[in-house]
């Protein structure tokens, strides 16, 4: 038996038990407040057994795991604070405490948000009370937002009632909202009531957003919607936000880039593409229209020929674009030169990329030139690289610390320069593939000083 995290690891080496030879009979688990330790696949194959976990439905703990594991070994228990049960919850609770439950919410801090619907105590009331003898239908939302980001959450007057800035809770004011941080991942435990969740990038990185509706009903806990976003680009000062109701599903919320009006100008779909919203380019919007402000400029293409007759109007220098293949950065852009420079790949876990050679922006076509510095940085799993043909430039540090990579094939005939420390840190036999007539000149360009060492290879 456990709690919280100790009834994670009660589940877990109940299950590991049995592995082991010890019977499903001679085994008999109770955990409260844990965690998910296991995946659907995993916890249907244990079936029958004396695994019982206890919940309280106003926890959010117990909707907690450290990656894509959904539920527990054994059969879930839903307790419930509020309901026909909780004058009975609250009597049993002043008699373990001494005060009321309610009272515990005192100050804004860590306990507050979480600690009260959390702590041994809370549970242990919850079976005196004996809670799901009584029938209670309950739904929720639970939002993570993983990413380096700000966040703030607007009840449906706009006003807001929490604000998380540099990973730390900085206000709540909503005794119906959880918050719980973990480093960059944030999550919410929402009730039924309608809020705005406005996301502000505070660096730069890929952000992913789950989004579950649940269901309670007696002893059952359920999660009937999922919907996520994934490899949304983050800049610093970049502004999105969603709206989330009790009454709508996961399914249809929609995620939008926003101007400092917070008009709507791209919607972020599921795959972290951005699309730009027809109309969205009036004069008064002030977003992207300045050549030097990089950091607002987020501005997607469908990869499609403009729609709205206006092919004249060339996208800025400086601005950024997410397209399916990664983040792209317009270095010219007029009636003669139209190049770009390749930021960083859509998804840091891929294991092989091929750089395009020319890119669709707006219904332009867009010459690739650049690896920019640090293209790479955080893909730990890139194993092969193709550079297209016209890149002049591989950036300092463009593939630094990318250990297992080991080919990189480049096609381009004009490369001029490599970076400082460009392949620093990929795999120390790693093979550069250069075309046969320029191998003498390229291996000029692979210096000690770009990361090149002896036990790597330069060939035709």
């Amino acid at each position: 038996t456990g709690h919280s995290l100790g009834g994670a690891v009660a589940n877990l080496v109940s299950k590991k038990l049995i592995d082991k030879g010890c019977g499903k009979a001679n085994v008999k688990c109770y955990t409260f407040a844990a965690p998910l330790t296991a995946s659907v696949n995993d916890a249907s194959k244990l079936g029958s057994s004396a695994f019982y976990n206890i919940i309280c439905n106003a926890d959010m703990v117990p909707r907690l795991s450290p990656d894509s594991k959904s539920k527990r070994y054994g059969h879930d228990y839903t307790y419930y604070i509020d309901g026909a049960s909780k004058e009975y919850f609250e009597n049993a609770y002043y008699d373990l405490r001494g005060k009321k439950w309610s009272d515990v919410y005192t100050g804004i801090d860590w306990w507050r948000i979480l600690g009260p619907r959390h702590q041994t105590t809370t549970y242990l009331a919850l079976l005196m009370a004996q809670s799901t003898r009584y029938e209670y239908v309950y739904g929720g939302t639970v939002i993570r937002i993983h990413c380096p980001v700000d966040v703030y959450l607007l009840d449906d007057s706009d006003n807001t009632v929490v604000s998380i800035v540099k990973n730390e809770v900085v206000f709540c004011n909503d005794n119906n909202v959880q918050v719980y941080i973990n480093g960059d991942e944030k999550l919410f435990l929402l009730n039924d009531k309608k809020y705005s969740i406005k996301i502000v990038g505070n660096d730069t990185g890929e952000m992913g957003i789950d989004i579950l509706d649940y269901s309670y009903v007696q002893e059952s806990e359920s999660v009937n919607v999922k919907k996520t976003f994934n490899n949304v680009n983050i800049i610093k000062g970049k502004t999105m936000s969603f709206d989330v109701t009790g009454s709508d599903s996961a399914e249809d919320i929609k995620l939008f880039v926003t101007d400092d009006k917070g008009n709507h100008i791209q919607e972020i779909m599921t795959d972290g593409s951005e699309v730009k919203i027809e109309g969205s380019d009036k004069p008064d919007d002030k977003q992207n229209t300045s050549e030097d402000n990089t950091q607002d400029s987020t501005q997607e293409s469908t990869e499609q020929p403009s729609t709205d007759g206006n092919d004249s109007k060339l996208p800025k220098v400086g601005n950024l674009y997410t397209l399916s293949t990664g983040t792209y950065k317009i270095l010219e852009s007029d009636d003669k030169n139209k190049t770009v420079a390749f930021v960083k790949p859509a998804n840091k876990k891929l294991k092989k990329l091929t750089i395009p050679a020319t890119v669709s922006i707006e219904g332009q076509k867009y010459i690739v030139t650049e690896i920019s510095p640090n293209a790479f940085k955080g893909c730990k799993n890139i194993k092969t690289v193709t550079i297209p043909k016209n890149v002049t430039t591989i950036g300092k540090n463009a593939f630094n610390g990318c250990k297992k990579l080991k080919t990189i094939k480049i096609k381009s005939t004009v490369l001029k320069s490599v970076g400082k420390n460009a392949i620093k840190g990929i795999n120390k036999k790693a093979t550069i593939k250069v075309p046969k007539k320029l191998l003498k000149k390229y291996k000029k360009l692979f210096k000690s000083k770009t990361g090149f060492k002896k036990t790597m290879k330069i060939k035709k």
